[in-house]
């Protein structure tokens, strides 16, 4: 294996892109200067991306989702959703930000509710 299909293998691993494929131009500009553009061809990153986001809300408990929804508002909620069933790859991984974000609130704000609860339980 050459070392430029090490490095494609190794991007595609990082970027979590395994299953695409992949284009790579090699070119020297001087000497000692290599330049390596790499292209993506079969861009089902976006897909795969919302289909791990949609298992991953799934795993939420039904109180935390209901809370992070409710903090999102229905407007921001629909323009989340909008984001994240595009075939945007930015969109997609903006979508799963702002709810990820609005998530953690909800569960900062359940912390502590229960760190407050926790002494009296001593």
């Amino acid at each position: 294996m050459s070392k430029i299909d090490e490095l494609l293998k190794k991007v595609a691993s990082d970027l979590d892109i395994e299953n695409s494929k992949i284009k790579a131009t090699v070119s020297r500009t001087g000497q000692n200067i290599i330049n390596i553009k790499i292209e993506l061809l079969e861009d089902n990153i976006a897909k795969k991306q919302t289909e791990k986001f949609e298992e991953y809300v799934n795993t939420l408990p039904d109180d935390l989702f209901m809370a992070t929804l409710d903090i999102l508002g229905q407007d921001e909620v629909k323009r989340i959703d909008k984001c994240i069933h595009s075939n945007d790859l930015e969109s997609v991984r903006g979508g799963i930000i702002k709810f990820k974000q609005a998530l953690a609130k909800v569960i900062e704000t359940k912390l502590a509710e229960l760190n407050q609860i926790l002494p009296s339980c001593k």
